[in-house]
């Protein structure tokens, strides 16, 4: 399952959302494609360090970032994801 599959399964109620989404609250209204840049193979078979920065948000618009890297450091791929926030009332 890709991640765009997953995230399109919660979405459809086949299997259940973050945690963090009752804390807040939030709902995953609609998916789409991000940009993600790979520089070196993903292993399989370590343990990878992933981190996650929110770069910009506004009333309307958040900007985040993602990188895995392995247990040296070795940064293995680059993400973006730009989302929508709709605001209730």
């Amino acid at each position: 399952m890709s991640a765009l599959e997953l995230i399109q399964a919660v979405i459809d109620g086949k299997l259940p959302g973050p945690t963090m989404a009752e804390t807040i609250p939030m709902r995953i209204v609609e998916v789409a494609r991000g940009h993600v840049k790979l520089l070196r193979a993903i292993p399989l078979d370590q343990e990878l360090i992933a981190e996650g920065k929110v770069i910009h948000v506004s009333r309307s618009l958040g900007v985040s970032e993602g990188s895995p890297r392995d247990a040296g450091g070795t940064l293995l791929a680059r993400a973006t994801c730009t989302c929508a926030i709709l605001r209730r009332g």
